[in-house]
């Protein structure tokens, strides 16, 4: 049973839905608290509101999760985005945040056009609007680091615990391929 009156947020709070590396709490919480993350050696900002989201829960977005890119912070793998273009099941986890922090989120992973500068907007969760982001055009194939693929499958377990590692393994050489 629910306990939250997500009516009453509608306004004030989003689902952000991420399929990288921020389906992790530990990881994600660098951006809402701050600090040194010691999973890829970068100092995070953190939001002006550092409360924890008030909740969080495994989702599917219906688009291809491919990495792509060159992230320093990840040893210059390529990182997750999205391609809107194209049908698909990503595993994602949507975090009920406010909006305040939604936008702080996407500020430190960046708005520019290199990174997560197009805003999709998927179907709204008990009535809250449900957003992620990606890049606008597909970005160039890269095989992420094994420090980022590390993450996405600690995120994976975490978020989905009823898959089994053999289905994680194959969902992400499956995203890696593409």
């Amino acid at each position: 049973m629910d306990t939250l009156d997500y009516a009453g947020l509608a306004n004030s709070h989003i689902w952000y839905v991420c399929y990288g590396s921020n389906l992790r709490w530990e990881r994600f919480s660098y951006y809402i608290k701050g600090g040194f993350c010691p999973l890829n050696g970068k100092t995070y900002a953190g939001c002006d509101d550092t409360s924890d989201p008030l909740e969080s829960r495994a989702v599917h977005v219906p688009y291809d999760l491919y990495f792509g890119g060159s992230s320093h912070v990840w040893e210059n793998g390529g990182v997750g985005f999205l391609d809107p273009t194209y049908t698909g099941d990503a595993y994602a986890r949507a975090w009920l945040v406010s909006r305040p922090q939604y936008e702080q989120v996407r500020d430190q992973e960046g708005r520019s056009p290199e990174w997560y500068c197009d805003e999709v907007a998927l179907d709204p969760i008990k009535g809250i609007p449900a957003r992620t982001f990606t890049n606008a055009a597909r970005r160039e194939k890269n095989a992420p680091s094994a420090a980022y693929l590390d993450v996405i499958r600690r995120g994976l377990v975490e978020t989905f615990p009823q898959l089994t590692p053999a289905e994680v393994d194959r969902y992400l050489v499956t995203c890696s391929e593409r």
